[in-house]
């Protein structure tokens, strides 16, 4: 199941709307746009565009481990458990980002001068 379902499901079980737009909800979506803009900005390098994916992944991996700790908290052992494998997939693709971001950012000092 898409993490967003997963997610939505969860909303609706304790009786929270997801459709709701929260405050931190706004912030969130304008903290993206600066990520969609170094993205889709013309000049960025490969190298600056995976830096702002760390970015993101490491705030999403950040949101994750905050879902897990909620849930444990409010006793909903079943959807901490679902919340911790998606963070753990979630971590994955961390690590690869960081690989990448080190291998590129290595391969950068090894031809500077």
């Amino acid at each position: 199941m898409p993490y967003f379902l997963m997610v939505k499901e969860v909303m609706e079980s304790i009786g929270a709307d997801p459709t709701a737009q929260t405050p931190d909800a706004d912030v969130s979506a304008l903290a993206a746009l600066g990520i969609q803009k170094v993205m889709t900005e013309p000049r960025t390098s490969l190298s600056q565009c995976l830096q702002a994916l760390l970015t993101t992944e490491m705030t999403d991996n950040g949101a994750w481990e905050l879902l897990v700790d909620l849930c444990e908290e409010m006793g909903l052992d079943e959807t901490a458990a679902k919340f911790r494998h998606a963070l753990s997939q979630e971590d994955n693709h961390l690590e690869h980002i960081k690989s990448w971001v080190r291998q590129l950012t290595l391969g950068q000092a090894d031809k500077t001068p």
